[in-house]
C-alpha cells in the first residue's frame, strides 16, 4: 500500500517499506494518493521478477521492466510470489517532462522491497 504522509500531502510513503512474505503470497498494491495517479515498477531483475511470480493483475511485461499502468486513487494491482529472493520496486507518479524506456514518463517518489522466504 502506498499513500501520502506529512502536512503538505506531497510525500509518498510505502507501508511497509520492506515486507517479508512466505512463498505463494499474493501481494496487492493499493494507490491511496489523493493528488495523482501512480504505478509500481520493478526495474532491477525484471526478468527474475516475472519468472518468480504468477497471476499478475495490472502488470505489463517488457525486457527491462515489469510495471503496472498508472492507477487512479483506490486502484489496485497484484502479483503472487512463488520464487524466493528479494525484489526491489519503486512507486512512480506521472511526469511529462521525462521519458523512459517507451513508458509514459514517470518520476520515482518512493522505493520498497519484498523478501520472499
Amino acid at each position: 500500500m502506498f499513500g501520502e504522509k506529512g502536512a503538505t500531502g506531497n510525500q509518498i510513503q510505502i507501508v511497509p517499506v520492506e515486507a517479508a512474505i512466505p512463498r505463494d503470497t499474493c501481494v496487492v498494491w493499493i494507490n491511496w494518493l489523493q493528488w495523482t495517479k501512480a504505478r509500481i515498477i520493478f526495474r532491477e531483475d525484471a526478468q527474475a521478477c516475472r519468472s518468480a511470480t504468477q497471476s499478475p493483475s495490472g502488470f505489463i511485461e517488457n525486457d527491462s521492466f515489469y510495471t503496472t499502468g498508472f492507477m487512479l486513487r483506490g486502484g489496485t494491482s497484484s502479483l503472487t510470489f512463488v520464487g524466493k529472493r528479494k525484489f526491489r520496486y519503486t512507486v512512480e507518479v506521472p511526469d511529462p517532462s521525462r521519458g523512459s524506456l517507451g513508458l509514459p514518463p514517470g518520476r520515482v517518489v518512493a522505493e520498497g522491497s519484498l523478501v520472499v522466504e
